[in-house]
């Protein structure tokens, strides 16, 4: 700063040290004043710096923290420079940061101090963010099989390791709720969040598994199965159930029969023999279960009741004589096929009759001509078709005492009714006469007789089905009257002729026949029978 002297000394002439108009320094000086007379002086001069410096904070800073860590040290932060300025030199510019910044905002205050102690400040926003994403270990995926019983499993997943810088806030995951998975295969999302909010995310792969088998319920058990014409046989059908619901049917059938299907019932066709039936039940998921039944399919079972004759030779068969031989005769059931052993039922007038005997021979002393119907079940109670055999009841008596024997004798070539004692029968019957009337209408009656005896034309065949040939049987009708048969396939093609036959006689026949069914049908004058015949 300068000075001007005033005339402290009159007129003399002053000079001052420092001169006037010199500038004073910040502090004290003392100014020397010398009179040209000699005489001197002095003052002092103070200057005093009461004027603030000015500063301005540098702007707002924004950094992540350290690596690993949630703060920042002060070295790492890049604070800037303030701008400051002042009317002296010798300013200093301090500040207060700390050594470390935590995440957040922190106020720093800088402060410009001038050498005459003015002091300004001015502040600086520093803020500290987290950026850093926690981490997640990534789980092992799981691989189990669904709960027994059910088509799922419920899981407690384990919640996998995590790390974070600042600390974390929560780890969730997208999995149900309740822990319970069907089968199938799922991708779970875990995510990890800090408490900054930042988050990362992994994977983690379940499967369930569905290795359980199906259950079956009902494997059908079959008994054994009598023969049927048609060959068609129902089988009960199987049942299966599973854990996770739907399943499929095949089979596969091996043995006497063979062929496959895809359904739970395998009825049909079948041979006769024993088959097997190969059950597998698949579920939707492709495990399988498997189980067996046995079909047995019984061959027919066959029954023929063979001739039988009470005189022979001379007698017809068949065929009790009033007057001659034995008053009864045995029939014999021939029973075949099937699986022995076998049961009989002996029955007349129909083969629903009460049973007149259960053996397989049953003697018989009818009062008249009568037809019986046999009955036979293997053990199986497979049944034979109902075999029939009428048996005659001819009358030879003959004279006026009705104590001589018709017989039929050939004199002369010629067939000749003979009334004989019954002492001369046997002779007679030995050199070739028959009991009974002469059939040839042109024969001589020598002695009355009783008329022949007609009955009801019947025809059987036995056995049927056959699988060679047939015996056919012609009863009853006129006996005096030939009978023609003939055998026609089912459409209407006829296959065998036989004319000039006998009643009360058999024929064989069918030995070359081909696998079929057949019409046999016998005609006597306008009366015709017909059966049906199977070649298996």
């Amino acid at each position: 700063m300068g000075f001007d002297i005033t005339s402290t000394f009159g007129c003399a002439t002053v000079t001052a040290v420092p001169a006037s108009g010199s500038l004073f320094p910040i502090g004290t000086t003392t100014v020397q004043l010398t009179a040209a007379t000699g005489d001197t002086a002095s003052f002092t001069v103070t200057v005093i710096d009461d004027e603030k410096p000015a500063i301005t904070a540098p702007p707002t800073v924004t950094v992540n923290t350290d690596a690993g860590k949630c703060e920042i040290a002060k070295d790492h932060v890049n604070l800037g420079v303030p701008t400051f300025s002042d009317n002296c030199s010798g300013t200093t510019i301090t500040n207060d940061a700390p050594a470390i910044f935590t995440v957040g905002t922190t106020t720093v205050t800088w402060t410009a101090s001038d050498a005459s102690g003015n002091t300004t400040t001015a502040t600086q926003l520093v803020t500290i963010e987290d950026h850093e994403l926690p981490t997640i270990l990534q789980p092992s995926d799981i691989t189990l099989r669904a709960e027994t019983g059910k088509c799922s499993a419920t899981i407690s997943l384990q919640v996998p390791a995590t790390t974070d810088n600042c600390g974390i806030a929560t780890v969730t995951n997208d999995a149900p709720a309740n822990g319970l998975f069907a089968v199938g295969t799922y991708t779970i999302t875990w995510t990890v969040t800090d408490i900054h909010g930042n988050s990362t995310i992994t994977t983690q792969k379940i499967t369930v598994n569905d290795n359980e088998n199906p259950t079956i319920t009902s494997c059908p058990v079959v008994p054994v199965l009598c023969y049927s014409t048609a060959g068609s046989y129902n089988i009960p059908a199987m049942t299966a159930t599973d854990n996770c619901g739907t399943v499929s049917y095949s089979y596969v059938i091996n043995g006497a029969t063979t062929r496959t299907g895809n359904s739970s019932n395998a009825s049909g066709a079948f041979n006769i023999g024993v088959s097997t039936i190969t059950w597998t039940v698949t579920d939707s998921h492709n495990n399988t279960t498997t189980c067996q039944t046995t079909v047995t399919v019984n061959s027919p079972v066959l029954s023929t009741i063979p001739d039988v004759y009470a005189v022979n030779p001379g007698g017809t068969a068949n065929t009790i004589y009033v007057g001659y031989g034995p008053s009864s005769i045995t029939l014999n059931a021939s029973a075949s096929g099937g699986t022995a052993g076998y049961f009989y039922k002996w029955t007349i007038g129909s083969s629903a009759g009460p049973a007149l005997n259960s053996t397989s021979s049953y003697s018989i002393s009818p009062g008249a001509t009568t037809t019986y119907y046999l009955n036979v079940k293997d053990v199986y109670g497979c049944s034979a078709l109902v075999t029939t055999k009428t048996v005659y009841l001819a009358d030879v008596r003959c004279g006026p005492k009705m104590d001589k024997v018709t017989v039929c004798s050939i004199i002369k070539g010629k067939p000749t009714t003979n009334c004989i004692f019954e002492r001369d029968v046997a002779s007679a019957l030995a050199s070739g006469a028959t009991l009974g009337t002469c059939l040839n209408a042109a024969a001589t009656t020598r002695t009355n007789s009783n008329p022949e005896l007609n009955s009801t034309l019947i025809i059987n065949g036995m056995p049927n089905p056959s699988v060679n040939y047939f015996t056919i049987g012609i009863e009853g009708g006129n006996v005096s009257e030939k009978v023609i048969l003939t055998v026609t396939d089912v459409l209407g093609r006829v296959v065998d002729r036989k004319t000039n036959l006998q009643t009360n006689s058999t024929i064989q026949l069918g030995s070359n026949y081909r696998p079929g069914t057949y019409i046999a049908e016998v005609i006597q004058g306008s009366i015709r029978k017909q059966i049906k015949l199977v070649k298996l």
